[in-house]
């Protein structure tokens, strides 16, 4: 795996990539970096170039800049990041956050998107606006980034205790004999703390996206990858038939978990390239 820098119109992103062939970019979950994809870039690193670039505020890639700046800002700074890479045409994966940095692309630059995986958890898929920011109020860890982002010591004290969570999590405590285990905690912390300060400015951008907008303009075949559990079943309802009717050139997938911590598929690394490969290989 080989790292380096670009530069954009936010300052410098980081970037990893491994292997040869067809381009394939992976775009980290919001507050994630291209940690999260060390194992599926090795999976699926003997059929495509696969890049991942560390979205301005998270991981070694540049703060945001000061101010507000929208999805499609966002979203061009990566392009400007492709650029610089010579990557003019590729598939790309986008995962939670990134799906929606993903979308903008497609959908905004249809010429450079050959295929495309919208990929999340029912309540990161919901194209309507108002719902989704409905069941995005009711999240958490979402809640109480974008309600303390404004008060120094709630905001301070909600980030650690989000961290120190993690970190003493009953499924990583059973874990801790296993190195895999220990490293997808401490890597969930790294980035936790890199991407501190930008995390309510990337919420909030994601909240003001028309989602449904861009997703309507995409032309390249994409895979809607929905991931399910019994919890979002409940609460939220699986979201990828309605989906369907919004991308003109859709296909569904669902991709089942139990209720635990699922958000990055980092166990399933093998699972989630074989799914990447039948749809842009046709395997």
């Amino acid at each position: 795996m080989r790292h380096g820098f670009v530069d954009s119109g936010a300052g410098q992103l980081h970037y990893v990539e491994a292997g040869k062939g067809p381009p394939l970019l992976l775009i980290p979950h919001a507050g994630r970096s291209s940690r999260m994809y060390r194992d599926l870039i090795g999976e699926l690193s003997s059929d495509f170039r696969v890049v991942s670039i560390d979205v301005p505020g998270t991981g070694a890639s540049a703060p945001l800049p000061a101010g507000e700046h929208g999805i499609a800002e966002i979203a061009d700074w990566l392009v400007e990041g492709l650029d610089a890479l010579g990557l003019q045409s590729l598939d790309i994966f986008g995962l939670h956050g990134g799906n929606k940095l993903g979308g903008s692309i497609a959908g905004r630059h249809p010429s450079r998107v050959h295929k495309f995986v919208y990929a999340g958890q029912s309540h990161s898929i919901i194209p309507d606006k108002a719902r989704r920011d409905e069941i995005f109020r009711k999240t958490p860890s979402i809640r109480s980034v974008i309600e303390r982002a404004d008060r120094p010591l709630p905001f301070w004290a909600g980030q650690f205790r989000e961290m120190a969570d993690i970190w003493w999590d009953e499924a990583t405590l059973a874990d801790l004999d296993d190195p895999a285990a220990r490293r997808v905690a401490v890597e969930r912390v790294l980035d936790g703390l890199q991407a501190f300060m930008d995390r309510p400015q990337f919420y909030r951008a994601a909240f003001a996206y028309d989602m449904k907008g861009d997703l309507a303009l995409i032309r390249a075949p994409t895979l809607i990858l929905e991931l399910t559990t019994p919890k979002e079943d409940r609460e939220v309802g699986r979201q990828g038939d309605a989906l369907l009717g919004i991308i003109p050139n859709a296909t569904l997938e669902t991709l089942e978990s139990p209720d635990v911590y699922a958000v990055t598929l980092e166990d399933r690394a093998a699972e989630v390239a074989g799914i990447l490969r039948r749809f842009l290989l046709g395997e």
